[in-house]
Formats: structure tokens, C-alpha cells, sequence
């Protein structure tokens, strides 16, 4: 196979297109090529040529990967996850997040404290950010390390009672009922509602 053109493109001329002269053409990149030390005119055998398709895929496939990343913080499971549904070659995928893992722009620790930061301060409990944790794909050795960043949950629940409770004295169960619920929909846990509630109820009034 001999090589016809080699014709650069992208905004840096980081992409190019190979041609050959029996039509066959192979997208690939600017460092694949001065790699590879392909140039025009270039007599290829077919052995050649899959070393040369397979490099421009694993090298397609990190620039999907920097692309993802560059857009919003997210876990690694996350982005193997967006380059299998893009078409991405397993063996792509792996070597591109191991690349992206080694540089620190994938950093499942430091996206787990994230997650725990965010959904703390939209009053979620523990439970469910492990659940958010579990749902970015966060392996669960690093759950501990990020949930000892979680503030005292009383705070949050007493003042959420206190907001949504009738005045103390009238203790209507209906309404301490849909209060408790809506708590245990944010996460917190059966004893931390039960304590609270106890404290705000047996609390005289000023």
C-alpha cells in the first residue's frame, strides 16, 4: 500500500487524513504520524498499515476522552462508560483513561469530595450520597475517605423541622409523619430523624 496524501486539518493541523492509492483512506493524527515516521509516498505492507489504523484509533480515542473530560468533572467508570457509547475498542478505552488517570484529569478521590460537597449542601444525608457516590461510579473503597467530609447532619435536620413542623404543641402526627418521610427521602437515617424530632417536640416553646 503506498501512501497518496497526507492532508492536515483541525484547528491546530493536529488531524490529518492519509490517502492510498487504492482508495483506501485512514483518519489519524499528527503525532501518530511523526511517530510512526509515515510520509508520502510511503510503501506499506498490510501488517504496516493495522499497526498505523490501530494507533490513530487509541489516539482518537484519548482525544475523545480529554474532550469529556474537559467539560465537567466526572469519575472514571463515568467516562468509560460515554466512550463505550461513542464506539470506542475496549483496549481504546482503558489505555485512554489509565492516560488521562496518570496526568490527574480523572480523579475518582478528589471527584468522590466533590459529590460529597455538592449533595451535603443541598441537604442530602449519608445515605443518599453514598447513593450519589454509587450512581457516579465511585469505587467504594473511596466512599470513607469523602464522607468524613460531611458536616453534623442536626443542624440541617432540626431546621428542617422547625420550617415544616405546625407549632409544637399540637404534635400532629400527620404532619410529623410527612415531615420524617421527606427526611428519609434526603438520606438521613431512621435514628438521626427519630433524635431530632425528639428534641424539637419535648423543646417548651419561648
Amino acid at each position: 500500500m503506498r501512501i497518496k496524501t497526507i492532508v492536515y486539518s483541525g484547528a491546530n493541523g493536529d488531524k490529518c487524513t492519509i490517502s492510498f492509492e487504492d482508495g483506501t483512506e485512514l483518519k489519524s493524527f499528527a503525532s501518530v504520524i511523526v511517530s510512526a515516521g509515515v510520509y508520502t509516498g510511503m510503501e506499506m505492507t498490510q501488517a504496516e498499515y493495522l499497526v498505523l489504523k490501530n494507533a490513530s484509533a487509541a489516539a482518537g480515542a484519548k482525544a475523545k476522552a480529554a474532550a469529556i473530560a474537559a467539560r465537567a468533572p466526572l469519575s472514571r467508570a463515568m467516562l468509560e462508560k460515554k466512550l463505550r457509547e461513542k464506539g470506542e475498542a475496549p483496549e481504546h478505552i482503558k489505555s485512554a483513561a489509565d492516560w488521562l488517570d496518570d496526568i490527574g484529569a480523572v480523579n475518582d478521590g478528589e471527584y468522590a469530595a466533590v459529590l460529597v460537597r455538592h449533595y451535603s449542601a443541598k441537604g442530602y444525608g449519608r445515605i443518599r450520597l453514598k447513593e450519589e457516590l454509587r450512581r457516579h461510579g465511585i469505587d467504594k473503597e473511596l466512599w470513607d475517605g469523602a464522607l468524613e467530609e460531611t458536616p453534623d447532619p442536626s443542624a440541617f435536620i432540626g431546621a428542617f423541622i422547625a420550617k415544616r413542623l405546625p407549632a409544637r404543641a399540637e404534635k400532629d402526627r400527620a404532619a410529623v409523619k410527612k415531615v420524617s418521610d421527606a427526611l428519609l427521602r434526603r438520606g438521613y437515617s431512621y435514628e438521626e430523624i427519630k433524635n431530632a424530632l425528639e428534641r424539637y417536640l419535648d423543646t417548651p416553646e419561648d
